[in-house]
């Protein structure tokens, strides 16, 4: 019996540090969650300094949305929408909203081809800024992540008759979340270039605008291979006919153009790395 409480007492102890370490802990009481934000503030240069007399000098402006990585304060969490976002582990700077929503339209049931959905990218976004070096040289700049989200929206037939199915097997709502999936995807590839120039150290305001340049050539080339990707996969669970013909078409011409975008961003950022 002993042993039993002795045992149900570690196990308990060990649920609750595992998920104090990785979740924020939420006060009721106070209204806000007792963790700051593991992203932190954008730079370390404080926003407040005191003169010799002790008055308080803001020599920077007061921008939140600019100051923190992810939303206005450091005890935000998900942009205070948790009904859409989560961030388990706080670490989710350049947020997917991907969302669809049940619509319900008339069907022919000896149609050819029934529409099953749509999905598309509203918006595949990220803006850049200049971030001072600590300490200050002059002439010299590092990268900061003014905004970075992806916003996927969306509709699947509902209610929709059971053997409305693509050749996978996959009802409407399943085969518009392989699409969401698939944006997600490759939002994460933008996420992990974001990451890479947030961590690029001080240099030259000339290799700064290079390496901007590069990032958006990169996000606009991940989202046209993210476009491309969409098409293929409705190539490869439409039945045939002309609608499937389109796709596939469609698939061919953004895959070749999203090849040649991401062979241009390659090179402008060993262009940049040159400098």
């Amino acid at each position: 019996m002993q042993r039993t409480i002795i045992l149900s007492l570690i196990t308990l102890l060990a649920i609750f540090a595992l998920s104090s370490s990785s979740l924020a802990m939420y006060n009721t009481e106070q209204g806000r969650f007792m963790q700051r934000d593991p992203l932190g503030e954008r730079d370390g240069i404080c926003l407040i300094e005191f003169s010799k007399a002790g008055r308080p000098v803001f020599p920077r402006t007061l921008l939140p949305k600019i100051q923190y990585k992810d939303g206005a304060g450091l005890y935000e969490y998900v942009k205070s929408n948790s009904m859409r976002y989560t961030d388990n582990f706080g670490n989710a700077a350049c947020p997917y909203d991907g969302y669809l929503r049940p619509e319900k339209k008339p069907i022919d049931e000896g149609a050819r081809w029934i529409k099953f959905g749509y999905t598309k990218a509203t918006k595949w976004h990220v803006k850049t800024g200049p971030k001072d070096c600590a300490p200050i040289i002059r002439g010299c700049t590092r990268i900061k992540i003014l905004e970075c989200f992806a916003k996927v929206r969306g509709w699947y037939l509902h209610p929709a008759p059971t053997w409305l199915k693509d050749t996978a097997g996959n009802s409407p709502l399943q085969h518009e979340n392989n699409h969401v999936r698939i944006y997600r995807a490759w939002w994460g590839k933008v996420k992990a270039k974001v990451n890479e120039v947030e961590n690029l150290k001080c240099m030259r305001m000339t290799i700064a605008k290079c390496y901007k340049k590069a990032l958006n050539e990169y996000r606009k080339a991940y989202k046209i291979l993210a476009d491309a990707e969409n098409y293929g996969f409705d190539c490869d669970v439409y039945d045939d006919g002309p609608e499937r013909d389109e796709v596939c078409a469609l698939e061919d011409t953004e895959r070749e153009e999203g090849e040649t975008q991401l062979n241009k961003a390659k090179n402008m950022w060993k262009s940049c790395e040159k400098k």
